[in-house]
């Protein structure tokens, strides 16, 4: 991203890439301006490597049809049903969220299948920004067939269990257990992917959880640079050295901006300390007021260092896009008033006794609860 994340050749140090790697996405109007930051800067970081995008509406193919991305290739949802008998049905009564989850593993079967030359795919979501080149993490991962990333859950939470222990908003794929691996999770998928919590499922991404044991070749990532997240990134310090970012001491290679919402017309109260104290606000040609979900804390070197970067990225492609004549109205929430005067009576309360309170609101609350988990953000801005 230009100005404020300069490239680099290297992903986990700064050895040099060893493979070529292929990328796939899947975005709906919702999170077009999303994807085109995460565009930019994995664009600039890999020297503009192949990038396959799933287009979930008319809106999007039109835009990226237009807008002549260097290295990008577009896929229409009909092209995935024709290559998948069952998708079409099996998506027939889901929401746009769970129909991007159960194409997911679609996406990169079919792309495994039909793309000639391919030595490692990666799927990546819209709403992920990189800061660094992928491959050189991917290259330096012993003989792999997959490879995945985990959620890093702070101490004390008990949501893996039920939500996954992986996250599938970075999945990489190599090699002819790939193919195998993709398959089953196709399968399953087209079974069940709802955004429900049941015994052994959650969405697409808990189908992972056993890919270790199931899989010879499935490897963990265990980088903190590889997924850096708002649920794992409370303890994470981030600071930049000779123009590149790190997470601890490991080059940050993408930071994952799940539950990110942007809101406009709140500047006022924000600037006098009315808003509470989990709103951020940040310049970007106007004043925008953000949040994630209330149950994770952003450091003040993320949000200086990401998050006020990101979101000035995120909302010149919006403008971008509306130039263009697209309704961007999804990229901005409407501010919750009373939450919002919740929060700054809640931050006048001693720290010990705010935490009581989000304690009980989420034993209380299962439907908050279930909101505030990680997951792979592809669909519509409302989670």
């Amino acid at each position: 991203m230009a100005g404020d994340l300069p490239p680099g050749a290297g992903g986990v140090g700064d050895q040099r890439p060893l493979m070529r790697v292929t990328y796939c996405s899947i975005v709906d109007a919702g999170f077009l301006p999303r994807f085109l930051v995460m565009h930019e800067g994995l664009a600039a970081h890999t020297n503009g490597a192949e990038l396959h995008v799933l287009c979930m509406d008319d809106v999007v193919h039109d835009v990226l049809s237009h807008a002549s991305l260097a290295g990008t290739r577009l896929i229409t949802l009909d092209v995935l049903e024709s290559f998948r008998p069952g998708l079409e049905a099996a998506t027939r009564e889901r929401t746009l969220s769970e129909t991007c989850w159960t194409a997911k593993p679609v996406l990169c079967a079919f792309l495994l299948d039909r793309a000639p030359g391919i030595d490692a795919l990666a799927y990546v979501d819209a709403d992920l920004a990189f800061y660094a080149d992928p491959a050189a993490a991917l290259a330096s991962s012993s003989e792999w067939s997959a490879l995945i990333v985990p959620h890093r859950a702070p101490p004390g939470a008990t949501w893996e269990a039920t939500h996954g222990v992986y996250n599938a908003g970075f999945v990489a794929f190599r090699g002819s257990e790939a193919r195998e691996i993709v398959e089953w999770w196709s399968d399953r998928c087209i079974e069940w992917c709802f955004d429900r919590v049941e015994p052994t499922r959650y969405t697409d991404q808990k189908y992972l959880d056993d890919w270790p044991d199931r899989y010879r070749g499935a490897r963990v990532l265990e980088s903190p640079g590889m997924g850096l997240a708002p649920w794992n990134g409370r303890d994470v310090h981030v600071q930049r050295q000779d123009g590149r970012l790190y997470a601890e001491r490991d080059r940050l290679v993408f930071y994952h901006f799940q539950s990110l919402r942007l809101y406009r017309g709140f500047t006022l109260p924000r600037r006098v300390g009315l808003a509470g104290r989990r709103y951020g606000l940040t310049h970007a040609g106007e004043a925008v007021v953000w949040a994630v979900d209330r149950s994770y804390e952003i450091p003040g070197d993320q949000a200086a260092l990401l998050y006020a970067p990101y979101i000035r990225r995120v909302v010149e492609q919006i403008e971008r896009v509306a130039a263009l004549g697209v309704d961007v109205e999804r990229s901005y929430r409407d501010l919750p008033v009373g939450e919002v005067i919740g929060e700054a009576i809640r931050d006048l309360l001693p720290g010990p006794i705010r935490r009581q309170l989000r304690r009980a609101r989420a034993s209380i609350d299962p439907a908050r609860r279930r909101s505030a988990q990680p997951h792979a953000n592809a669909g519509d801005t409302s989670r």
